[in-house]
């Protein structure tokens, strides 16, 4: 089998957790078997230096054209049918070709729009959805009208976790039949041992133990404030305690501000530190609103460090028991939850560690391979792709 990935995202210089995906569920396909080939705007190619050895396994395919939808729609179908493609699989929420020569697996990690329209709906979160995430109501009607189509013109769709399909389904109106859970997981490089120089990355990094670690994005919906929030209060009974943030992309003027009034660190764009991040910390803290799987709490259990998370989303399939879920709006609760954690640490790094082994990639690409193959063996996809569209205008304008 010939799988194609649509790469276009591993050129930037860190990963976010679709890219972690990619490559984690690429380099499993592989060693079933599976040919695997990533696709890219010629003169952008995937950063090769996230994982080298990795990356020789994989064969590229460098496409033609400027980046965007005529090179979705128009250069990829053409390049697919030139190499033989069996399968195309965009990773993450975009990317999809109406026409494509072959099956397409689609990746939707989140339906980030109408689950914070539902959240600001119920009350649960104050304001407008335009406080915490992009809305999408400065797209143009034609833009937003491509977005809303590509679940539709896929085959299949993946999603990493039981509260995402849920979403996917009811929000997207999509066939529940459609759509298949495939949880994420870590890399191999959170299963090394600990490093020998990790005193000395953590040195050059400027961190200090103890230190309780954040890492994810600086976006609004991620919640940064209510981690720096829950430490101002941590402070009060463990003034000895450090927070590092890890992020990608520029650090947004007011978290800096905000974070350095604490005496708290900000990181940007960390690769190969990661791990060792990971390893020094007491205690990994996220607040992000929701989270469709939570990748970051994943990789801090696998090594040992214990997680206080909002229990919003997804966070109870992967965490469990091995850490501790808070209300994201209770900065209180979450102090209380670290408080918690630090006094009972051994027992909860030992939970940690252990549920961490229940995800695994190569366990997702048992499941994926299954979804390629149903998708193989669609009949006719080319009408059904652009009937299931059709139908879901019609349905939506009956309304």
């Amino acid at each position: 089998m010939h799988v194609v990935f649509d790469a276009r995202q591993l050129a930037q210089p860190a990963l976010r957790g679709a890219d972690r995906y990619l490559l984690g569920l690429a380099g499993a396909l592989v060693r079933r078997g599976v040919r695997v080939s990533l696709a890219y705007v010629e003169g952008s190619p995937p950063n090769r230096a996230h994982d080298p050895a990795l990356f020789s396994r994989f064969e590229e395919l460098p496409i033609a054209g400027p980046n965007g939808p005529r090179w979705e729609q128009l250069a990829v179908p053409r390049a697919l049918a030139r190499v033989g493609a069996d399968i195309y699989h965009p990773p993450s929420e975009y990317g999809v070709p109406m026409l494509a020569p072959c099956p397409v697996v689609f990746a939707i990690h989140s339906a980030t729009v109408h689950s914070y329209r539902d959240l600001v709906a119920r009350g649960l979160l104050q304001g407008t959805t335009n406080d915490y995430i992009d809305d999408g109501s400065r797209l143009r009607a034609r833009a937003r009208h491509y977005v809303d189509a590509q679940p539709y013109w896929a085959d299949r769709i993946v999603a990493p976790s039981e509260f995402a399909r849920e979403e996917i389904v009811r929000y997207m109106k999509v066939d529940p039949a459609a759509v298949t859970t495939t949880p994420l997981a870590t890399s191999e490089a959170f299963r090394a041992p600990v490093s020998p120089r990790q005193e000395e990355t953590l040195a050059r990094l400027g961190v200090r133990r103890p230190y309780v670690l954040y890492v994810g994005g600086y976006e609004r919906h991620k919640n940064v404030a209510g981690v720096l929030g829950t430490y101002g209060k941590l402070r009060q009974t463990h003034p000895e305690l450090a927070l590092v943030l890890v992020g990608t992309g520029r650090v947004p003027e007011a978290t800096q501000r905000d974070a350095t009034a604490l005496g708290a660190i900000c990181l940007s764009d960390v690769t190969h530190d990661l791990v060792d991040l990971y390893d020094g910390a007491s205690v990994f803290l996220s607040m992000s609103w929701r989270e469709t799987f939570g990748l970051p709490s994943l990789e801090a259990m696998t090594r040992g460090v214990p997680a206080v998370v909002s229990g919003w989303g997804a966070s109870p399939e992967v965490v469990g028991d091995a850490g501790l879920l808070v209300d994201p709006r209770r900065e209180d609760e979450a102090a209380a939850a670290v408080r918690t954690i630090l006094a009972e640490r051994p027992a909860f790094s030992s939970r940690a560690r252990e549920r961490a082994k229940r995800f695994s990639w190569d366990a997702t690409a048992a499941i994926t391979l299954d979804v390629y193959t149903e998708a193989r063996a669609l009949t006719r996809r080319r009408p059904k792709r652009v009937q299931r569209w059709m139908a879901h205008l019609a349905s939506r304008d009956a309304h």
